[in-house]
Protein backbone atom coordinates (compact mmCIF):
# COMPACT_ATOMS: atom_id res chain seq x y z
CA UNK A 1 0.00 0.00 0.00
CA UNK A 2 2.76 2.45 0.86
CA UNK A 3 4.40 1.79 -2.53
CA UNK A 4 1.22 2.96 -4.26
CA UNK A 5 1.12 6.09 -2.11
CA UNK A 6 4.79 6.82 -2.78
CA UNK A 7 4.23 6.38 -6.51
CA UNK A 8 1.17 8.66 -6.43
CA UNK A 9 3.20 11.33 -4.60
CA UNK A 10 6.04 11.09 -7.12
CA UNK A 11 3.60 11.41 -10.03
CA UNK A 12 1.87 14.38 -8.42
CA UNK A 13 5.20 16.13 -7.79
CA UNK A 14 6.31 15.51 -11.37
CA UNK A 15 3.03 16.82 -12.80
CA UNK A 16 3.24 19.90 -10.58
CA UNK A 17 6.84 20.58 -11.64
CA UNK A 18 5.95 20.19 -15.30
CA UNK A 19 2.93 22.47 -14.94
CA UNK A 20 5.01 25.14 -13.21
CA UNK A 21 7.71 24.91 -15.87
CA UNK A 22 5.10 25.27 -18.61
CA UNK A 23 3.54 28.23 -16.78
CA UNK A 24 6.90 29.98 -16.46
CA UNK A 25 7.82 29.22 -20.08
CA UNK A 26 4.54 30.73 -21.28
CA UNK A 27 5.63 34.03 -19.75
CA UNK A 28 8.82 34.32 -21.84
CA UNK A 29 8.85 36.33 -25.05
CA UNK A 30 11.10 35.67 -28.03
CA UNK A 31 14.10 37.67 -26.78
CA UNK A 32 14.13 35.85 -23.43
CA UNK A 33 12.43 38.65 -21.50
CA UNK A 34 9.94 37.38 -18.95
CA UNK A 35 6.42 38.80 -18.90
CA UNK A 36 5.17 39.24 -15.36
CA UNK A 37 1.51 38.43 -14.78
CA UNK A 38 -0.20 40.76 -12.28
CA UNK A 39 -0.46 37.88 -9.80
CA UNK A 40 3.20 36.90 -10.20
CA UNK A 41 5.94 37.98 -7.81
CA UNK A 42 8.10 40.71 -9.37
CA UNK A 43 11.19 39.10 -7.89
CA UNK A 44 10.93 35.33 -8.45
CA UNK A 45 7.98 35.24 -10.94
CA UNK A 46 6.16 32.59 -8.90
CA UNK A 47 2.44 33.11 -8.50
CA UNK A 48 1.52 35.08 -5.38
CA UNK A 49 -0.86 32.94 -3.30
CA UNK A 50 -4.49 34.08 -3.39
CA UNK A 51 -4.61 34.22 0.43
CA UNK A 52 -1.84 36.85 0.37
CA UNK A 53 -3.59 38.84 -2.37
CA UNK A 54 -6.82 38.79 -0.39
CA UNK A 55 -5.02 40.16 2.68
CA UNK A 56 -2.94 42.59 0.61
CA UNK A 57 -4.37 43.20 -2.89
CA UNK A 58 -1.48 45.48 -3.84
CA UNK A 59 1.20 42.86 -3.03
CA UNK A 60 3.94 42.80 -5.66
CA UNK A 61 6.06 40.04 -4.10
CA UNK A 62 5.35 36.61 -2.60
CA UNK A 63 5.83 36.35 1.16
CA UNK A 64 9.40 34.90 1.06
CA UNK A 65 10.60 37.52 -1.44
CA UNK A 66 8.90 40.31 0.52
CA UNK A 67 10.69 39.16 3.68
CA UNK A 68 14.05 39.18 1.85
CA UNK A 69 13.30 42.59 0.37
CA UNK A 70 12.44 44.06 3.77
CA UNK A 71 15.50 42.45 5.41
CA UNK A 72 17.84 44.09 2.87
CA UNK A 73 16.28 47.57 2.79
Amino acid sequence: MSDAIDLAQELEERHRSEALAAHRASHIVGDGEQIVHPRDCIQCADEIPMARLIRNPSAKRCTPCQALYEAHR
